[in-house]
């Protein structure tokens, strides 16, 4: 859809000046771009993307294209699916810098890490279906609204996410309760897809207001807690934890969207109207076709479309309760670990330091101060002025108590 992808344009463009301008990082000294070219994990990244593209291109073409018992349907999955072991085992055992990295996998796979992947995955189905597909769908399929007035009637969901998202982490920093943040997120999450079951063709519109409210807020508590993350891992391993979790989202998310989009396009196949389906040319995606003629549909075709498609995206909603209800058992056997009181000052940002009206990142290297096996840590209420590759002890809670004092 060129017209949204040019609108985001703008936008990217003031991002990257803002971030090219004012954001300066402190970073290890890099002894050379040949070696670090050669160290990433190109294997690695290769069988993931080939594979991930295998496996949506099965999904985007099961029952749509073709049917799921051909091989245009079966061998992109199986292909797909036995790449991705295969990128996971040369991880294990041959990559010298995996992309799964051997030292935080283990945390993502037992109770001490609080199965995170999992929930990440199902913020992930939540986030693609209900955000960029399922709701924009129902207003402008079963309300007949235009795509500006959809775009309005989705901004309580919009508005909601990013503060509710910033509200966890004041309060995570406050209280170092992580685990209560996520039951507190995938709670407002059931409840709001709950109430977004109950949604037909002529529901009025002012009713979704408070159930997608509920349903944001859900998905802010629950999509930006990282602190599960890194609680059970040293400061020196938290970049590819996070790079693992961006990862892992990332991952679900293109999944989700494939799967929802697939189970919706089947029911819409199965349950339209041979009449309004006869009007969609042959080979053409029945939503995105369809939608712009069923204001032009008589009435009686127009009601039985709009009713089909707001049973379709319910049925995709039953489908995300499903997972919120898989999200509930993951905090069930989530285990509290204490957040930590160390981080790695080897990253971060640039800073003056006072009086001396330099960088940061000017400071002694810490070979010239000491040993990275010998990294001291500094007490609570020292002055932090560590070299590149120290790791120093400050507790997020202290902080905030020296910052009122």
């Amino acid at each position: 859809m060129p017209v949204g992808d040019d609108i985001n344009l703008p936008l990217c463009a003031l991002a990257f000046t803002v971030v090219l301008i004012f954001l300066r990082l402190r970073k290890p000294p890099i002894e050379s771009y040949k070696k670090v070219f050669f160290s990433v994990d190109w294997i690695g990244n290769g069988l993931i993307i080939a594979s991930s593209t295998s496996c949506i291109v099965g999904l985007t073409w099961a029952g749509i294209r073709f049917p799921w018992s051909s091989a245009q349907v079966i061998a992109p999955l199986v292909i797909g699916v036995l790449g991705l072991f295969g990128a996971l085992v040369y991880d294990a055992y041959w990559a010298s810098h995996p992309i799964i990295c051997r030292v935080v996998l283990p945390h993502y796979g037992g109770q001490q890490h609080h199965l995170l992947p999992v929930s990440e995955t199902h913020s992930g189905m939540f986030m693609s279906t209900a955000e960029a597909f399922c709701s924009p769908t129902y207003f402008q399929a079963a309300k007949i609204a235009p795509p500006l007035l959809s775009g309005l009637y989705i901004f309580p969901t919009v508005i909601c996410i990013s503060p509710s998202a910033i509200l966890q982490g004041i309060i995570v920093s406050k209280t170092g309760k992580y685990r209560l943040i996520n039951f507190v997120g995938w709670c407002g999450m059931a409840i709001g897809v709950g109430l977004l079951t109950l949604l037909n063709e002529n529901t009025h519109v002012a009713v979704t207001i408070p159930f997608q409210m509920i349903a944001a807020i859900g998905v802010g508590f629950v999509y930006s807690t990282t602190f599960s993350v890194l609680a059970p891992l040293e400061p020196t391993q938290n970049a590819a934890a996070l790079s693992f979790l961006l990862f892992m989202r990332t991952f679900s998310s293109a999944w989700a969207s494939s799967i929802s989009a697939t189970i919706f396009q089947n029911r819409l196949q199965a349950r339209l109207p041979s009449a309004f389906l006869d009007l969609i040319p042959s080979g053409q995606d029945v939503t995105y076709s369809g939608i712009p003629l069923i204001p032009s549909l008589a009435p009686e075709l127009q009601d039985a479309v709009r009713s089909v498609f707001a049973e379709s995206i319910r049925l995709v909603w039953y489908i995300s309760l499903g997972l919120c209800a898989a999200g509930f058992a993951s905090v069930a056997v989530q285990k509290h670990v204490p957040l930590h009181t160390k981080m790695d000052n080897r990253f971060g940002m640039k800073e003056p330091e006072k009086g001396a009206g330099v960088d940061a990142e000017k400071a002694p290297e810490a070979s010239e101060v000491l040993s990275a096996e010998n990294d001291e840590v500094v007490e609570k209420g020292a002055p932090v002025e560590k070299a590149p590759g120290s790791v120093a002890e400050v507790s997020v809670l202290d902080r905030d108590s020296e910052g009122r004092s």
